[in-house]
């Protein structure tokens, strides 16, 4: 039975994706084609055990497997235990975004995608999760008491301005050569997208709720993945978010006031500017 070495548990909208692709170039990693496995956070799938969530290795010829589910670390809570208990030696590794910045880009993506009604201003005050997805000191918490931490690598969004560093720091990491030189390295990374019509994703979701009721879901799951995957590549192009207000982004940043003073102190590294 082949299994994962390691997971990136996160976050949302900080880089998984292109991470997922630089990976899976290096010669000694296997990815499977499905980015997010949601085996430790989503319930159902973990009730299937881990026969299930090793059918996504069976292909796997390198000997050093992952994964990339980045709502592992959002649901800290939930699935550091179960990783635990499971993988008591497996690495992490989670890329962070300035909170503020990743809520606002959060939001647009679900207001695009027709998720989300609300204002932003809205989201703020009743506490929605899109806001509540930004709280790393809780987050991380749960892991720092399950893993030791030098199987924690807690990397910074902002340095994938530096890829080829953190690319390298990646793979030294996870053992492996650090020499090797993805293409994807070339690949802009800083670029937002958006759904080009809504209503096809709504009809995606409704039919996944279907096939649930219906206990139909794992016979569909490798059919759904694909139309995920199509949707995708037919259904988004390149979107543009409006700056965010200034008194808007003065009170996230209070907000996540405690959650830059923790990562400041796990990176050792002034963050000021994730607070203006």
């Amino acid at each position: 039975m082949t299994l994962p070495n390691f997971i990136v548990i996160g976050a949302e909208k900080s880089g998984t994706t292109w991470l997922k692709h630089v990976l899976r170039e290096h010669p000694e990693i296997y990815i499977p084609n499905e980015k997010e496995l949601h085996f430790f956070d989503a319930d159902d799938n973990f009730s299937k055990g881990l026969s299930w969530y090793s059918s996504f290795f069976e292909k796997s010829t390198k000997p050093l497997n992952g994964e990339i589910t980045p709502g592992y670390l959002a649901q800290a809570e939930k699935v550091a235990p179960r990783i635990a208990e499971l993988f008591p030696e497996v690495k992490l590794i989670a890329i962070l975004r300035n909170p503020v910045d990743r809520a606002w880009s959060n939001y647009h993506m679900n207001l695009a995608d027709g998720k989300i009604a609300q204002s932003f201003g809205a989201c703020i005050d009743s506490n929605h999760i899109i806001i509540t997805k930004g709280h790393y000191k809780d987050q991380l918490q749960c892991y720092f008491e399950l893993f030791s931490r030098d199987q924690l690598l807690i990397l910074n969004y902002e340095d994938l301005r530096e890829a080829g560093v953190l690319v390298e720091h990646i793979f030294n990491f996870l053992g492996v050569e650090e020499s090797f030189v993805p293409a994807r390295l070339k690949e802009k990374i800083f670029t937002s997208r958006k759904s080009r019509f809504a209503l096809l994703n709504d009809f995606f979701r409704i039919s996944a709720r279907i096939l649930r009721v219906l206990k139909l879901n794992s016979f569909f799951y490798q059919f759904r993945i694909g139309v995920k995957k199509w949707l995708k590549k037919v259904n988004t192009v390149p979107a543009e978010y409006p700056a965010m207000p200034i008194d808007v982004r003065k009170k996230l940043s209070d907000y996540y006031k405690e959650d830059i003073a923790f990562l400041e102190e796990v990176w050792q590294k002034d963050l000021s500017e994730w607070r203006t």
